[in-house]
């Protein structure tokens, strides 16, 4: 029974982080497809949030190294979206949902968290008013559709 369960654990394990990593791929590919700004928004949150692994790591902003961490980047997210996934899938009041509907809600719950931190952040350098009110608008609708994503 334990090990039965343990390979369960994997398999939806492995299947959320393919499906988070699938929706941020996504939303970073309407950012350079979709010529729509909206549309573009979620994508630029997403290269927001790369900033600063970018000016931690020297040489990081171009090149071969810019492209392999750009890649763990996506992958931690995935991972984190994934934990996110198995979060919700116990704790939603549905439980005859489709199993990739928990790996959309991790894709988006951690971009309105990448969205909300970017918020944050540009309230507390003081600069104008206009970015944190759309990244504060962004993030409440992505945690809806989160919501809605996994019934919450």
């Amino acid at each position: 029974m334990e090990q039965s369960m343990n390979t369960t654990w994997k398999r939806s394990g492995i299947r959320d982080t393919i499906v988070v990593m699938g929706v941020l791929l996504g939303l970073l590919t309407l950012q350079f497809v979709v010529p729509f700004q909206p549309a573009q928004i979620l994508g630029y949150y997403l290269l927001i949030g790369f900033f600063p692994v970018e000016a931690v790591v020297e040489g990081a902003d171009s090149g071969i190294l810019f492209y392999a961490l750009f890649g763990v980047y996506v992958l931690a997210l995935s991972l984190i979206g994934s934990v996110a996934a198995t979060v919700f899938r116990h704790r939603t009041r549905d439980s005859e949902l489709t199993d990739w509907r928990f790996g959309v809600a991790g894709g988006l719950a951690v971009t309105g968290a990448i969205a909300l931190l970017f918020s944050v952040r540009t309230l507390l350098s003081g600069t104008e008013p206009t970015p944190v009110f759309v990244g504060l608008v962004t993030a409440l609708v992505l945690f809806g559709l989160t919501a809605i994503s996994a019934d919450l």
